[in-house]
């Protein structure tokens, strides 16, 4: 028969998903059967509050991770890891929305079709992303774009919880 090696996925990169003005959910998936939790907190050296989640069984051994943070302070930069047991994550940082009597600019990087078998394509759209972000608004994007919507065609063959790693987390990381 054929069998299927699953690599340890050691990587936590999360993403945001359903951003809300008091609010915030994160997911990452890695191998780890321990509990789910993000710490987080106003300031990237003191990350003082922590909320757990949930995890589930998405594929062999691969387990996706889910937290929703709330009772947030609106339009307020929070820093935060996610947490597998007692393995951690990179510190990541994200801004709630602001109130809807807001008059700033809110900014999104929309993106599609980013699949390609050897991550050139989702790294080559991260890399002039930036670069036009860069150029338009400074260096310090976090403080000019809202958030990234992306409409799909993330991977090649959406069955594979590989190449999510391989081909979306990481080439698009560093947006």
């Amino acid at each position: 028969g054929f069998t299927h090696s699953i690599p340890e996925l050691k990587t936590r990169i999360p993403y945001l998903q359903s951003p809300g003005k008091t609010s915030m959910t994160m997911c990452w998936h890695d191998t780890a059967q321990t509990a789910t939790k993000v710490v987080f907190g106003l300031d990237s050296t003191n990350l003082n509050m922590e909320t757990s989640g949930s995890s589930e069984i998405i594929s062999s051994s691969i387990r996706w991770h889910t937290v929703k943070l709330s009772s947030l302070k609106s339009n307020t930069r929070y820093f935060y890891k996610v947490a597998s047991g007692n393995q951690f994550s990179s510190t990541y940082s994200f801004k709630t929305l602001p109130e809807s009597d807001f008059k700033g600019k809110i900014r999104f990087i929309i993106l599609s079709d980013t699949h390609s078998p050897d991550t050139t394509m989702a790294g080559k759209i991260a890399r002039q992303a930036r670069s036009k972000i860069t150029e338009l608004y400074g260096s310090d994007i976090e403080n000019h774009i809202t958030g990234i919507i992306h409409s799909g065609d993330i991977v090649v063959s959406g069955d594979v919880p590989e190449q999510y790693e391989k081909q979306f987390f990481l080439p698009l990381s560093s947006l």
